[in-house]
């Protein structure tokens, strides 16, 4: 029998206002900004989770919360668990093999989108490209989980299909390196706030990845 651990991480509800342009954000105001995240309209947002099995032979446990919450829920159990000694099972060479992965298209500076900073976006990605775990997100359609959240910047991936659907969370680390890629993308900020991405990026799997502002502080 599965045991579930259930984390709160905030309100995640759609939010319909636009963050103001640019050069009306102060340096004062960087810290404040992008705490919630308007989400596409007709979307809404899910719980992102994952079934680790935290001793040889045990019991799967669902975890609920961002990567990073759910690494420090399981070592306040388990204080030795690193994702390199996870008991779960990663999707295997003949699985992946059952997927297209063709990314067909990306969308940047999408109107009623926050902005996020550039660099959590990147430290985002450093993170999940390591991880060799499952990233899913609950049937859908339009169902959006956010995987990743530092200082305002949050990464998501969505759901259009009918079922649940599972990538590793290595592979959808590459769509949001797509995004600070793009250079359509990117904004700069303030003298020394960096620069600021919003975009989103999909598949033909029915299925995407928004990398933009918003969804945590």
């Amino acid at each position: 029998m599965k045991v579930i651990i259930s984390l709160l991480v905030g309100a995640l509800g759609a939010v319909s206002a636009a963050v103001a342009g640019v050069k009306d954000v102060t340096l004062d105001e960087v810290g404040d900004l992008n705490t919630s995240f308007p989400l596409p309209p007709g979307y809404t947002a899910v719980p992102f989770s994952m079934d680790l099995v935290l001793e040889p032979g045990g019991e799967p446990m669902t975890f609920n919360g961002t990567v990073t919450e759910i690494l420090a829920q399981v070592q306040s159990i388990k204080p030795d668990f690193t994702w390199e000694n996870s008991g779960s099972a990663t999707t295997s060479v003949e699985e992946r093999s059952k997927f297209k992965r063709s990314k067909s298209k990306i969308l940047c500076n999408i109107p009623g989108y926050s902005v996020g900073l550039r660099w959590a976006v990147l430290k985002g990605y450093d993170y999940l490209k390591n991880l060799h775990q499952p990233c899913k997100v609950d049937a859908g359609p339009r169902k959006c989980s956010v995987i990743y959240c530092e200082a305002g910047t949050s990464i998501w991936m969505c759901n259009d299909n009918t079922t649940p659907i599972s990538r590793d969370c290595d592979y959808i680390a590459t769509y949001a390196l797509d995004i600070i890629a793009a250079e359509n993308c990117q904004t700069p900020g303030p003298t020394g706030a960096g620069v600021w991405t919003n975009g989103q990026e999909f598949d033909t799997d029915n299925f995407n990845v928004i990398a933009a502002g918003g969804g945590c502080n």
